[in-house]
């Protein structure tokens, strides 16, 4: 097969083209940290940071499924998550994070939310004495 100056010059074209195309998508494997999330309780304050490593900074994110619990946001340049939680119950999301060359990366993550602990003071009683009244105090916090 015999081909014309000027079809050769476009076969060559497409070739490194599609050369070039195949190298760019293979070229980064954007994997966010960390594995799993702390959870909340409901009315405290939350901060945690998703990061991006693998590609080429800076990486930017976004909840691209699900989304988070409410009272919370997510930082789309810094991957912090923070505020207060403000209903129990777990959320189920996927976070996407991008590099500068436009590759992508995606965790699956979960927040549980519950009701706040309570802290009890003291935290060890004072000894009774066997037939004196005993009295002390707990606070609940």
């Amino acid at each position: 097969m015999t081909f014309s100056s000027s079809a050769k010059r476009c076969y060559l074209v497409v070739l490194v083209t599609l050369i070039t195309l195949c190298t760019h998508a293979a070229s980064a494997q954007i994997m966010l940290s960390p594995s799993s999330l702390q959870s909340g309780s409901v009315g405290n304050a939350y901060n945690q940071t998703v990061t991006g490593h693998g590609g080429t900074a800076p990486y930017t994110f976004a909840v691209t499924a699900g989304s988070l619990p409410s009272g919370l946001t997510l930082d789309t340049n810094t991957g912090d998550i923070t505020g207060a939680p403000t209903t129990i119950g777990v959320n189920n999301f996927t976070i996407t994070a991008t590099d500068a060359t436009l590759a992508t990366g995606s965790r699956a993550y979960s927040i549980a939310v519950g009701n706040a602990s309570l802290t009890l003071t003291p935290t060890t009683l004072p000894s009774g004495t066997l037939g004196t009244a005993y009295s002390q105090t707990v606070n609940a916090s």
